[in-house]
């Protein structure tokens, strides 16, 4: 019988598609499972301030890339040679330790004038855990090294391990009756740290040469990854600081319902996201995106919206109990926007294993004055339910900028 190379490949992104997408249910499923336990254990006000710290690491973490990671994930998937390939791995992780040290010391800093602005006062567990900022930066750092390697099964596996440990950590310190803000992100910070070490030793990195790799890193920067960071900066920071304005204008209570929603409605995109990074190293060498890929990633997100509607209500109405019943109501506003991100994970994954990072760039200007506009003026006027109804313009308006971007691109 003869094999049929095309079949084969279709077979292969098939088992990564789902090995991705289903780690990524797998930490969906932790994820719910760890927020309903704090919620309940914590409640809303002890909840809220660990919602709040959380956002805080997290919204300054979009800053900690500089260009390099999606830099060393389009170097890497041009990279044929395999012990380049593992020569360019071990300088980008230098790189990545370099940068989360400058990390820590303005976390730090942060630390002592936080409070000076925000009722919550969470100055003192900035600068305990401000040496913990790599656990922020780590999703990122992973996910564009391993699919510029399309090492799929290892950010499965990734994704899994830190997950799963730090649900155990959790567990222990629920048994101990220790769930205090500064402990919980501890555990996510140890959790990390050990699934990076096991996992980036898995790919034996070279740390020789290290002058040279991380020059060309430098030099790919300039052309590649510089000019999309500082896109990327102006639109994923505008679009995280949704948890930011409703911890000033409203209060970390209603930070902690609004994150609650928001873990929910995340479910939505992660099938058309693993499709996006499955994909990128085949982009590449594409000249558009089939239309079966697209009409795939349409149903499994019309499928995901569904999904994440019924177990949510269950969720709240027999389990967390009427102080959480608005949860729905958010989560009902909010699917309309983790549906658009879901469809346009692909163009931006096409987009960047193009190196189209300019056209990125020109687009996320747009697209960040829509999501500061309307995250500033719905939080201010309707609170909580303003910030879902700016959270989903500001997807779909994404969606429309990367399809329009796509098509421009796709047809020269």
């Amino acid at each position: 019988m003869k094999l049929n190379i095309s079949n084969i490949t279709k077979l292969k992104s098939m088992r990564q598609t789902l090995a991705i997408s289903g780690s990524n249910f797998f930490v969906m499923g932790i994820g719910f499972f760890i927020n309903v336990l704090l919620a309940r254990a914590m409640g809303l006000t002890g909840f809220g301030l660990y919602s709040f710290a959380f956002a805080v690491f997290n919204f300054v973490a979009i800053f900690m890339e500089f260009g390099f990671y999606s830099t060393a994930a389009k170097v890497l998937a041009d990279e044929k040679d395999e012990y380049q390939e593992r020569k360019l791995l071990g300088s980008i992780f230098i790189v990545y330790v370099f940068i989360n040290v400058i990390f820590a010391v303005l976390m730090y800093v942060i630390g002592y004038f936080i409070d000076d602005f925000f009722v919550d006062k969470i100055g003192s567990t900035i600068r305990y855990m401000a040496f913990s900022g790599y656990a922020y930066t780590a999703s990122f750092f992973m996910e564009w090294v391993l699919k510029g390697c399309n090492k799929i099964y290892l950010l499965s596996q990734y994704n899994i391990f830190g997950k799963f440990l730090h649900c155990v950590i959790l567990l222990w310190l629920w048994h101990q009756k220790i769930l205090f803000p500064e402990n919980i992100l501890m555990s996510y910070a140890i959790a990390i740290g050990i699934s990076i070490f096991i996992c980036y030793a898995k790919m034996k990195p070279v740390f020789s040469d290290c002058r040279n790799m991380i020059l060309w890193l430098y030099n790919s920067n300039k052309i590649y990854g510089w000019p999309q960071y500082l896109g990327r900066i102006v639109d994923v920071g505008s679009a995280n600081i949704d948890r930011v304005l409703v911890s000033y204008f409203v209060d970390a209570k209603s930070l902690g319902l609004y994150s609650i929603a928001v873990s929910f409605a995340s479910v939505v995109n992660v099938l058309g996201r693993s499709i996006g990074i499955v994909q990128f190293k085949k982009f590449a060498e594409k000249n558009i995106i089939s239309n079966s890929i697209v009409m795939a990633v349409r149903y499994v997100t019309l499928l995901s919206v569904a999904l994440v509607l019924v177990t949510s209500y269950f969720t709240i109405h027999f389990f967390l109990g009427n102080d959480y019943q608005d949860v729905f109501i958010y989560i009902l506003i909010l699917v309309l926007g983790t549906s658009s991100q879901s469809m346009y994970s692909l163009y931006i994954s096409w987009l960047s294993s193009h190196g189209c990072s300019k056209d990125l760039r020109d687009a996320t200007f747009c697209i960040s004055f829509v999501n500061i506009f309307s995250a500033f003026v719905f939080t201010y006027f309707f609170g909580v339910i303003g910030s879902c109804m700016a959270f989903s313009i500001g997807y779909i308006f994404s969606l429309y900028m990367y399809f329009v971007t796509y098509l421009k691109k796709c047809e020269r």
